[in-house]
């Protein structure tokens, strides 16, 4: 969301500058409107699901009381002549943009892969730093059944 927030204030702030108030104010109404949503959507599911108080009943109120606020602030920012809908509609478009593209660039850079672990590694012993002393020693001491020991470099 921090991401979405400050490039809505780069672009308000552009457009303002450079002598378009109408699709700033578009810019700001529709990309407030969109972290607005994504914020009660993780505040709501946060609270619903929480293993020791669920109450699922919070995401369907959540959902139904988000309706009014869509549509006064949408009924605003199409009714006020000089807003362009276009920027209104850039603006709501702002974070699920974000979101795709941070989640490309992450997957084209390779964060969140699993290195390959020679011996065969279970997936939980991965990110321990001494999964493989803790693998590759029985109850007695011997190190002979590890198998990154018996191999040749």
């Amino acid at each position: 969301m921090r991401t979405s927030f400050w490039l809505a204030a780069w672009l308000v702030f552009v457009f303002g500058v450079r002598g378009l108030p109408g699709v700033a104010v578009g810019l700001a109404a529709g990309s407030a409107l969109s972290i607005f949503s994504l914020w009660t959507l993780t505040w709501a599911v946060t609270r619903a699901l929480n293993p020791e108080r669920r109450r699922t009943w919070l995401l369907g109120l959540m959902l139904l009381l988000k309706l009014p606020v869509y549509a006064v602030v949408l009924q605003y920012a199409l009714s006020v002549r000089g807003v362009s809908p276009f920027a209104v509609l850039a603006g709501l478009a702002l974070v699920p943009t974000v979101i795709v593209l941070k989640a490309v660039s992450r997957a084209m850079l390779g964060y969140g892969r699993q290195p390959s672990v020679p011996g065969g590694a279970l997936r939980e012993d991965i990110g321990t730093p001494d999964a493989h002393d803790a693998r590759s020693q029985n109850r007695t001491g011997d190190r002979a059944s590890c198998p990154r020991e018996n191999t040749v470099n």
